[in-house]
């Protein structure tokens, strides 16, 4: 057994050493010297070099050894399981699935010896039109909509409301790893890119973009934001999750990962603050520049992304799941309940997330065939949906004869004129075998009273069932008088 396994873990070291040995026998010349004439951007300072290319730039071995080169990093970095990569004899970056001839390509290169230090690619979604948004729900998902959700940046309104051709999702960083992290190149590299990252942001004609979108954690991605400066709006409440296979899942189920956004007018701050600094630090030749670059104050702390709106995110966007402690097995269950809860009509409008979370806040309760669950008059703060079973929803008129108002059954929902602050105006009987999902008034006041959507739509359930309610009673009493 021992024997066994040690042959295996022999075998996946000798994986990594080929595709070592591949990417560092295949420099970037070509990608630096024959395209400057398609380059977005390019930039040559002290020993690196910087482009940026648009996908329609490269050919099919070009993006091969860009996408060896990404799949080497990411195993280095822990991020993909080495021996899955090895078991699917990975080749290439399996991730994303889509690409798109929108994608920009850039990369930090050592000038000399074309050995690439940092890549990342600005991803387009596949088939997006003029017309669509990151509103428009029937389009292709950014890479970020697939890892944590459709619809997980709806809270942030200037973003979703932008084309979405001006949007690009900024692929996680990947540091040449094989580097002594001591090396200057490997120090400069990572800041060249940032720097030119943010220069070639500026240039919305020539790349058409207005926001960038991403996940984060404590990587080489989040130092780079935060040593330059970026203001960035960061969603909390986010619950990555993928199928068990994908080469992320083991560093998943011990990270956390949150998406973040900006636009370009975020980056005025940049330019007039941090990025002088920094650029007189990489001026400086030699070790000198790590020297400088110690000493770049980084004291101030930049404004508030605009993209975050007004009075803040509210408090169900603000909830923190500790992902580190969810096994994904775990996460599919609390992402599932999300979709279900969605499938009922105030929560339509929550993200997945948002109605993820929600739903832990909800508990689950039965019920047997005859009983009373809601009684006329009575104050209440709870409201009840209906999972599975069947309720009837029963008044009385001036009479005191009984008269039945309706069935409700899955998906349906009641209690909604008690949760906002009236006396119920009916009974809920169980008429079979039920199981409910209950939402006090505590939670909607603090998760759910700032979401506009859900307030009008419980508001208008509730007011077209008193009017029913008054309506059928009328209708039995002067039949009867």
């Amino acid at each position: 057994m021992n024997s066994a396994l040690s042959r295996k873990e022999a075998a996946i070291e000798a994986y990594v050493r080929s595709l070592i040995d591949s990417v560092e026998r295949q420099p970037t010349y070509d990608l630096i010297a024959a395209q400057q004439q398609d380059a977005l951007h390019y930039h040559n300072r002290n020993g690196v070099t910087v482009i940026a290319l648009p996908s329609s730039a490269l050919t099919e071995q070009q993006l091969l050894k860009l996408d060896r080169y990404r799949l080497l990093m990411n195993i280095l970095e822990g991020y993909y399981d080495a021996e899955q990569a090895y078991d699917l004899s990975q080749e290439r970056d399996p991730l994303p699935r889509m690409t798109s001839t929108n994608d920009i390509h850039c990369l930090a290169c050592a000038s000399g010896s074309g050995q690439i230090l940092c890549y990342t690619i600005f991803r387009a979604v596949p088939g997006a039109e003029p017309s669509h948004t990151m509103r428009t729900r029937d389009r292709h998902k950014f890479p970020l909509e697939e890892l944590f959700g459709f619809g997980i940046l709806d809270r942030l309104e200037v973003l979703i409301n932008k084309p979405l051709l001006s949007v690009r999702e900024l692929e996680k960083l990947s540091v040449n790893l094989v580097l002594s992290r001591f090396d200057e190149l490997a120090v400069r590299g990572p800041l060249e890119l940032g720097i030119s990252i943010i220069r070639l942001l500026q240039n919305k004609a020539s790349t058409g973009v207005e926001a960038v979108i991403g996940s984060i954690g404590e990587g080489f991605t989040k130092r780079n934001l935060d040593f330059l400066g970026i203001p960035t709006a960061v969603i909390p409440n986010a619950l990555p999750n993928c199928i068990e296979d994908d080469l992320r899942a083991t560093y998943l189920e011990g990270h956390a990962l949150y998406p973040y956004a900006f636009i370009d007018s975020d980056l005025k701050w940049v330019l007039d603050n941090r990025l002088p600094q920094i650029e007189q630090a990489l001026e400086q030749k030699g070790k000198r520049a790590l020297l400088a670059l110690f000493h770049v104050d980084i004291s101030e702390q930049p404004p508030e992304s605009r993209l975050m709106p007004g009075s803040g995110l509210d408090p169900l966007t603000n909830t923190v799941w500790k992902q580190e402690r969810l096994s994904l097995s775990r996460r599919s269950k609390v992402l599932t309940g999300g979709e279900q809860l969605r499938k009922f009509d105030p929560f339509g409008g929550l993200s997945n997330m948002e109605a993820s979370t929600l739903r832990s806040f909800m508990e689950e309760v039965s019920f047997q065939p005859g009983e009373l669950i809601i009684q006329k008059y009575d104050v209440g703060d709870t409201m009840y949906l209906v999972v599975d079973g069947q309720v009837t929803v029963e008044t009385t008129g001036k009479s005191g004869q009984p008269l039945a108002l309706a069935t409700l059954g899955p998906g349906q929902y009641f209690g909604e004129i008690g949760l906002l602050g009236g006396r119920r105006t009916a009974n809920v009987i169980a008429l079979t075998e039920l199981k409910l999902l209950q939402l006090n008034r505590e939670t909607y006041l603090v998760y759910l009273s700032h979401v506009a959507e859900i307030e009008r739509e419980m508001s208008r359930t509730g007011t077209m069932r008193v009017a029913d309610t008054l309506s059928k009673s009328s209708k039995v009493d002067q039949m009867l008088s």
